[in-house]
């Protein structure tokens, strides 16, 4: 039977594997030998680090062990040393020692605190094997450190590598999509896998992202991402992310390569009402869920028995219902709009409270208003609609609503300017337009059968003016 038909049969039996399980196994302050059980199903021994009362501070022990458990002599360890400083930024340093003859070395006179993080790494066969990161952080104890060995080998076909669980998450960011990849490799076998494995991206991928010294590593190419390093015998998890351009179409296709041997895949996307989407080989329709306040859809996948060896190794998926340009220039001219409106009202407030506005400028101010108000009417429908996230929702409507607030506080805080006198016509023959009298929209109107009697008024001398317009409103009055 050979490698593959061999791991199929070993997964008939366990059809999953808990991702949890291999990515946080807990500590076991014994060690202790891996346990074979079954071929294919090796549980390694596991690697500890400790404070110990026992060592000095500012020191550090290690014990270098192999898949037995027994001393590993006379090998090389290096110390990985991270200085994290806010003056002088992060600066790295580096310590060489060799075990004894049991398999220990140790490193003295190290920096206690919070600005220092340490990991022990050692080779073997090619592969490197890391602790996982550490500190020095209680006064009057050293650490100690246990790390675990093991045969290695490039060939895949040596171990029992497969993917349980992969993931991929989009969400839409201006005009890309954003692709989270985060995936579990497991290694149920006592040969650590020394990986080279290529994952193809999609057309035009860019941005990519990886994890800092992360092992395996993930380093990017023109058209690959390629998982290079040590998968121990356990397993590890890798993640990345990248950006795929959707050049404003409602509809995008984005083909995503998969790890080795993948035996489930999950794939979610962030949308909003309009949103769809679909995957070649899944169900027809994406479950639609929330999550922290989020619309998610949601497909998921799961090798079978009777998948037999054809294990995932890429999935076809298909968004739909983007939205085009037409938001992308809305949203920009409000949060312009917003911007220009919340500067003039800032700039107004800034002034006395108790400072007359000028007709004009009282006039600006009920027109930003008014724009106002209709740009939140237009919010409100866009994202009714879903052309609109709830996060933008959410941005551009606190905007909005801080600019409006701001206005009609400099409106309510300003009493109207004071009529401007009318002036005296040409010739009492010639008639004018109640508006042309200085008559103001919060003022009473002029009657508009008493035209000429106002026109009279208007070109009588001053010390009669006081009095005609208390007998013009009566005359009107009766006229009415």
């Amino acid at each position: 039977m050979d490698r593959r038909a061999f791991l199929c049969a070993t997964l008939a039996v366990t059809v999953t594997v808990p991702t949890i399980a291999i990515a946080q196994q807990p500590q076991s302050p014994h060690g202790g030998g891996g346990k074979p059980r079954a071929q294919g199903q090796y549980e390694p021994p596991e690697d500890i680090v400790t404070p110990s009362e026992e060592i000095p501070a500012g020191t550090i022990v290690v014990r270098i062990l192999n898949a037995d458990d027994k001393p590993v002599a006379n090998t090389d360890v290096t110390l990985q040393i991270l200085h994290q400083s806010v003056a002088l930024g992060d600066t790295k340093e580096l310590k060489a020692g060799t075990t004894n003859d049991d398999g220990f070395a140790q490193f003295d006179g190290l920096k206690v605190g919070t600005g220092h993080v340490y990991q022990v790494k050692a080779p073997n066969q090619g592969a490197t094997f890391q602790s996982t990161p550490f500190g020095l952080n209680r006064e009057g104890s050293g650490v100690a450190v246990i790390l675990h060995v093991f045969d290695a080998s490039a060939n895949m076909e040596d171990t029992f590598v497969f993917t349980p669980d992969a993931r991929v998450f989009l969400s839409l960011k201006d005009d890309v999509i954003v692709v989270q990849y985060e995936a579990l490799i497991a290694n149920p076998s006592p040969v650590a896998w020394i990986a080279d494995y290529s994952i193809l991206m999609p057309p035009e991928w860019k941005a990519f992202s990886g994890e800092d010294d992360a092992a395996p590593a993930t380093v990017a190419t023109d058209t690959s991402v390629n998982i290079k390093g040590t998968v121990p015998p356990g397993g590890t998890v890798i993640r990345f992310r990248f950006h795929v351009p959707h050049h404003n179409k409602s509809d995008i296709s984005i083909p995503v390569a998969l790890p080795p041997n993948t035996t489930r895949i999950l794939i979610a996307a962030e949308a909003s009402k309009q949103m769809g989407l679909t995957a070649d080989g899944f169900p027809k329709e994406a479950e639609r869920v929330r999550d922290r306040g989020r619309t998610l859809l949601k497909l998921e996948k799961q090798w079978t028995p009777k998948d037999g060896r054809n294990f995932f190794s890429k999935v076809n998926l298909k968004l739909t219902g983007l939205p085009t340009r037409g938001i992308f220039p809305w949203v920009a001219a409000g949060l312009a709009g917003t911007a220009t409106v919340g500067a003039v009202s800032y700039a107004w407030t800034r002034r006395s409270k108790a400072a007359t506005l000028t007709t004009e400028s009282r006039a600006d101010l009920i027109e930003a208003k008014e724009a106002m108000l209709e740009e939140i009417v237009a919010l409100e429908r866009a994202h009714a609609r879903g052309e609109v996230g709830p996060r933008a929702y959410d941005r551009l409507r606190r905007a909005m609503l801080d600019a409006l607030a701001r206005i009609v506080e400099r409106l309510d805080a300003s009493p109207a300017p004071p009529d401007k006198p009318a002036p005296a016509p040409a010739s009492s023959a010639t008639e004018e337009k109640p508006d042309d009298l200085g008559w103001d929209s919060a003022d009473e109107k002029a009657p508009a059968n008493d035209t000429k009697k106002a026109a009279a008024s208007a070109a009588a001398p001053a010390k009669k003016k006081a009095k005609k317009p208390k007998k013009r409103r009566e005359e009107g009055e009766q006229d009415a």
